[in-house]
């Protein structure tokens, strides 16, 4: 599969691990998540929006905009620090959210397909959540990255900037389960 910038396609391979989802005992804080690798194919790096997709053009396989990723290592948390039927109906609504995910490689499109491991960004998202009746959840969450080893400087004539898709925001969102996942009626 091919794609420009970092809405193109990609495809890849991912290992998910969940921990604590499931019924949980009552009057007891809960905290669960999952742990998750995930490896693109050689001719299928994903595109962080960091380099232009003519990045060999300035360098060949030795281009100094490289930041194609082959390998992700991310998760996903969250922790309810209240137990449930103690204590003011709000706070046992409360979840406390992060979504950190590391970004490795060193791949030029055309020239390089490579597997090292390399690490190109960090990407971090914090928050807050409130669990609402009829499976739905506020929440609000803070986003940002910081590029790491070369890549926090700049890195030639393919460089695209470091605050594309990848940068720094804030947001309001509402999530709905569905499907047996999310919550329990009596959350």
């Amino acid at each position: 599969m091919k794609g420009d910038g970092p809405y193109g396609l990609y495809a890849g391979v991912a290992l998910r691990w969940y921990s604590g989802w499931g019924p949980r005992p009552a009057n007891q804080r809960f905290l669960r998540g999952y742990a998750e690798f995930e490896l693109d194919p050689p001719h299928n790096e994903r595109d962080l929006g960091r380099c232009a997709s003519s990045a060999g053009d300035y360098g060949g396989a030795e281009a100094p905009c490289g930041a194609f990723i082959r390998y992700t290592l991310g998760g996903y948390a969250e922790y309810q620090p209240f137990e449930r039927k103690v204590g003011p109906l709000p706070l046992q609504r409360l979840l406390f959210i992060t979504e950190p995910r590391f970004f490795f490689g060193r791949n030029v499109p055309q020239f390089r397909y490579s597997a090292s491991t390399e690490p190109v960004l960090f990407e971090s998202s914090i928050g807050v959540a409130v669990n609402l009746p009829k499976s739905f959840e506020f929440r609000v969450t803070e986003h940002r990255n910081v590029w790491l080893g070369r890549n926090g400087g700049n890195l030639g004539t393919a460089d695209l900037g470091r605050t594309g898709p990848y940068g720094h925001f804030a947001s309001f969102g509402l999530r709905w389960y569905f499907g047996g996942w999310g919550r329990s009626p009596s959350q």
